[in-house]
């Protein structure tokens, strides 16, 4: 019998990508660098009639940004390209977004340059109470280490690897129930302190899957003060010749983007003591 050729990809996507980006401030900009302009709040207080108000000036600054440009080239045999029934070419697209969003990720947490990562910021940090377990005080405590006008934010949320997210969706857990599980039906992940838990396990990302002395196992904050600056969505270009010696097309994916931690005080770690 003929072999079949069945017209589906087998396709690993990988670990996820752009699980952060929908909570940041995205911004597009059409220059390689800039500055966005910022202010502090405005002091308000009781005024005595007839006297002449004390003047409070408001701290006006900048966040200056600088794109960085990043990408892959995939080299794919010409033969393939004329003998698969499939599209090939967006085959590749899908996997250089799905590369490019894990990328994002971690310059948004970790990066350095052009990308200002949270976890490389001053931000503030929660000392955990034991160096190799996270209990339930550690959770409250790390969430009222921020102040309550971040955490009400609809950007606030708790970032950390699966591995640590196992050991908190662990808490109490024992033979007699689960009293931190609401259900074993429902996942015990999505959710945290009713905010948001997304889960990142790109290497490099800053934060530490083992729980041990000085790790970092959590972040907490408000990621709408984390600005993305983005001039265009990937590019792809396709060239016929580069690798025309070996038979082979060569397919290049770019962006260009920055990020920028803007307000250091709206996030929070936990560390391991």
């Amino acid at each position: 019998m003929p072999d079949e050729f069945i017209s589906r990809t087998v396709y690993d996507t990988g670990l996820a990508g752009n699980t952060l980006r929908p909570y940041t401030t995205n911004l597009r900009v059409s220059t390689k660098s800039g500055e966005a302009p910022s202010i502090s709040s405005v002091t308000w207080g009781n005024l005595t009639e007839g006297t002449a108000p004390t003047s409070v000036t408001p701290t006006v600054g900048t966040v200056a940004f600088t794109l960085q440009k990043s990408g892959a080239i995939v080299q794919v045999s010409d033969e393939l390209l004329e003998d698969s029934a499939l599209n090939l070419g967006e085959v590749l697209s899908t996997a250089a977004r799905d590369s490019s969003g894990r990328f994002l990720d971690t310059a948004i947490l970790n990066g350095t340059g052009a990308y200002g990562g949270v976890l490389q910021a001053s931000i503030g940090s929660y000392t955990a109470a034991n160096a190799a377990s996270i209990v339930g005080a550690d959770v409250i405590g790390l969430y009222y280490d921020l102040p309550a006008n971040w955490i009400a934010s609809d950007g606030c949320i708790f970032v950390t690897q699966s591995a640590v997210s196992a050991a908190i969706s662990s808490i109490n857990v024992s033979s007699a129930g689960a009293p931190a599980i609401a259900s074993l039906n429902d996942s015990p992940s999505d959710w945290l302190m009713g905010k948001r838990h997304i889960m990142n396990d790109n290497a490099s990302n800053g934060l530490n899957a083992t729980i041990a002395t000085t790790n970092v196992t959590a972040l907490f904050g408000d990621f709408r003060q984390v600005y993305l600056f983005e001039r265009n969505n990937v590019t792809i270009s396709r060239d016929s010749s580069r690798f025309f010696d070996a038979s082979q097309i060569a397919y290049k994916f770019e962006m260009r983007s920055g990020s920028k931690t803007a307000i250091a005080a709206a996030f929070t770690k936990l560390i391991q003591a």
